[in-house]
C-alpha cells in the first residue's frame, strides 16, 4: 500500500558563533548552541558536554571572568565537531557518498581538533579490521 501523505521533515543545522556573550554572563549550552542531526544520537551527550565544562570552569568565579577561552575553545571545538560528524553521516545514508566498507567511528571524545582538519574519510571510518 502506498502512503498518500508521506511525512518530510527538514533537517537544518544550527551553530552559533560563539558560546559565551556580555563578557560571560551569557553561555549556550546544548542545542541553543549547536544542534547535532537525530542520526548521531549525541544531542543530549552534547549538553551534559557543555554543562560539565561549564561546571570545571566556573568552580573559581574570578579566574572564569579573567579567561573564559579554554571553555569556549573546548566547547566550539566539541560543536563544531558534532556538527560535521552529522552532515557527515546524513550524507552516508542518503547519498552515499561514503564508501561503506569500513566501521563507522562514533566516539565524541577529545580531540575533537583531528576530526577538524582533515576532509579525509577515515575519520568517519575504520579500516583498520
Amino acid at each position: 500500500h502506498i502512503t498518500q501523505s508521506p511525512i518530510v521533515q527538514v533537517i537544518t543545522d544550527v551553530l552559533a558563533p560563539q558560546a559565551t556573550y556580555y563578557d560571560g554572563r551569557i553561555v549556550l549550552l546544548g542545542d541553543a548552541l549547536a544542534t547535532f542531526r537525530p542520526h548521531t544520537g549525541a544531542g543530549a551527550s552534547q549538553a551534559a558536554f557543555d554543562a560539565l565544562q561549564l561546571w570545571e570552569n566556573m568552580k573559581n568565579w574570578q579566574e572564569w571572568m579573567k579567561n573564559k577561552s579554554s571553555y569556549e575553545d573546548l566547547v566550539m571545538e566539541f560543536a563544531r565537531y558534532g556538527v560535521r560528524h552529522g552532515q557527515k553521516l546524513g550524507n552516508l545514508s542518503q547519498f552515499g557518498h561514503y564508501k561503506v566498507d569500513g566501521k563507522l567511528k562514533m566516539g565524541f571524545l577529545p580531540p575533537f581538533e583531528k576530526a577538524l582538519q582533515s576532509e579525509e574519510d577515515e575519520l568517519l571510518y575504520d579500516n583498520s579490521t
